[in-house]
């Protein structure tokens, strides 16, 4: 699959795509399973309509953007109740 935004933003290939995912896991259970810090609110990609902040991407791409990091953050809080 060739990256029609070479910022790599959004995630272009299927590695980017897990690379993403394990990143908002690790980091929200980092914050809060392994150190109990009760972040609850958090923001994906500030104004992804405005180009100038680094946006490459498609409304498109930014749903699924949004879509793999609640699927990460959900699987966090199942990952952490069967280690309870």
């Amino acid at each position: 699959m060739r990256c029609a935004y070479p910022e790599l933003n959004p995630p272009c290939t299927g590695e980017d795509w897990n690379e993403w995912w394990e990143h908002v896991f690790a980091t929200v259970y980092w914050l809060n399973v392994r150190n109990d810090y009760r972040v609850d609110d958090g923001e994906i990609h500030n104004e992804p309509d405005n180009r100038a902040q680094g946006w490459g991407g498609t409304r498109a791409d930014y749903f699924e953007l949004v879509k793999v990091a609640k699927d990460a953050i959900a699987f966090v809080y199942i990952a952490s109740a069967h280690h309870s």
